[in-house]
């Protein structure tokens, strides 16, 4: 049970983080406005987060940033189809948290290419995500490197800018997702003309 309520009160203390963040801006971060606003004590956030603003800003990115880039799922890379599959419901997975936490992809596209903290983290994670992704293309794929970095960073920009063009649309979601996904899925599928 502690270690639960320790995993609630990180993810609470990492999505309010990045909310302020997102309305208050990097100077509107304090450990004690964090404190308040996620319910936990000053104590347990040095204890379990770190004691500066820096650490929590840090800690905050990559918690959401796992959920953005999937590196805490992977697809599994057995055969061709469990990878697509796999990269289809990270996929799905990425549309959903940019739903319900719309400041994730905002902060995404503020801070990215920035020097600060919140920019270097994103910039390792891409680098991660890219490289994890360059290596599933090529072994799952038998492509050479350089054309499964091409194919990452192509599948990386797909599922970012559909994301964001999904977020605030509802009247149309199902059918443009519907779709997008049916693209996508054979896209994906047809990767490689050559052997099956």
């Amino acid at each position: 049970m502690e270690q639960r309520d320790k995993s609630e009160k990180v993810e609470a203390v990492a999505e309010w983080t990045l909310r302020i963040i997102d309305a208050h801006g990097l100077d509107g971060v304090s450990i004690a406005r964090v404190a308040r606003a996620a319910s936990v004590s000053r104590p347990w956030m040095y204890k379990y987060v770190g004691r500066g603003k820096e650490e929590l800003i840090e800690v905050a990115v990559r918690r959401f940033g796992m959920l953005i880039s999937g590196l805490d799922r992977r697809p599994r890379l057995d055969s061709r189809e469990n990878w697509v599959h796999d990269t289809m419901a990270n996929t799905q997975r990425l549309f959903l948290n940019s739903r319900e936490r719309p400041w994730m992809l905002r902060l995404y596209y503020r801070f990215k290419g920035t020097h600060t903290v919140l920019g270097e983290v994103i910039a390792d994670l891409e680098s991660r995500y890219l490289g994890a992704h360059t290596r599933e293309i090529a072994e799952v794929w038998g492509m050479p490197e350089e054309e499964s970095r091409i194919l990452a960073e192509s599948l990386m920009a797909a599922r970012l800018g559909m994301a964001h063009r999904y977020q605030y649309r509802e009247e149309v979601e199902e059918d443009d997702r519907g779709r997008f996904f049916a693209l996508l899925r054979r896209w994906l599928s047809g990767i490689s003309p050559g052997t099956p």
